[in-house]
Order: C-alpha cells, then sequence, then structure tokens
C-alpha cells in the first residue's frame, strides 16, 4: 500500500496543447467570420455556420482561456491547503 500524494499541477505538455488548441480555434473561427465566401455551402446554411464561429469565439474560447488560468493557478492540481487532502494545515 502506497501513501497518498497531494494532485501535482498541470505539466507544461498539457498548457502547450491547450494552448495550441485554443489558438488554432481562434484562427479556424476567424477565418470562417471574416473571410469572404469562405464557406461554399447552400446559402440556408450560412447563418449556422456564422453563428457557430461567433459562438466559438465568444464563449468557448473564453472559457477555455478562463480554464486553463484557474487550472494553472488554483484549480484541483494548484495550489491548496493541506486540510483539502484530510490533514491539518502546517502554516506554510
Amino acid at each position: 500500500m502506497t501513501a497518498s500524494q497531494p494532485p501535482r499541477r498541470l505539466t507544461r505538455p498539457y498548457l502547450a496543447a491547450s494552448a495550441l488548441t485554443l489558438l488554432l480555434a481562434v484562427v479556424a473561427a476567424g477565418v470562417g467570420l471574416f473571410v469572404p465566401e469562405f464557406y461554399r455551402d447552400a446559402e440556408v446554411l450560412l447563418p449556422q455556420l456564422y453563428g457557430q464561429d461567433l459562438l466559438t469565439l465568444v464563449a468557448v474560447v473564453v472559457a477555455m482561456r478562463g480554464v486553463m488560468l484557474w487550472h494553472q493557478e488554483s484549480g484541483p492540481r494548484g495550489k491548496r491547503s493541506s486540510s483539502a487532502y484530510g490533514r491539518p494545515a502546517t502554516g506554510r
């Protein structure tokens, strides 16, 4: 039986992969919104495509960046007191 260890912070590869995903989402949604005649679909589908790109830029990118910052600073794998793991806090 091994002693349980507190969870570690997110490592650099995870943050780098998340940042790359965020960047690619911004580029893809930006191209979809701002490059004229990028979508060659039927006219009836264009509002849905533009709406999806706008939602990606406004909601998804902001939420993903917020979650990345939260995890990096004080999320479940970030800084916590020892009391969160059932041990008394040492005051460090």
